[in-house]
């Protein structure tokens, strides 16, 4: 993804479960906010660090999905992990999208 496609690239706040997988193990973390293009995740105790290759599987809150693709850690804070998508099927991009377009579009009325 392009510099200008990223900051494009809206980003929805949520709060709900996500089957994290990765060298060291799985566990369930928290997505704390959407995009297009990756999520930023609550790490808590997993020994997830920026550079892993992870494995992501969700529901979006309004049932769709399953979402389960790969994705890139490209940043790690105290808590928090942002991780890029790198394997989103087109069905995949499309249920995230219109999800992300209607909850973008709600907000802009809020």
């Amino acid at each position: 993804m392009k510099e200008h496609e990223r900051r494009y690239s809206g980003r929805v706040s949520t709060d709900f479960p996500a089957a994290v997988s990765s060298a060291a193990g799985s566990r369930y973390l928290r997505v704390l906010d959407l995009s297009r293009g990756g999520a930023r995740l609550q790490r808590g105790r997993a020994a997830i660090r920026r550079g892993d290759r992870i494995a992501i599987q969700f529901r979006l809150p309004t049932g769709a999905g399953p979402i389960h693709c790969e994705a890139d850690v490209m940043h790690q804070g105290h808590d928090r992990l942002g991780v890029r998508f790198t394997s989103l099927t087109a069905t995949q991009q499309e249920i995230l999208g219109r999800y992300l377009d209607r909850e973008l579009g709600a907000a802009w009325y809020r």
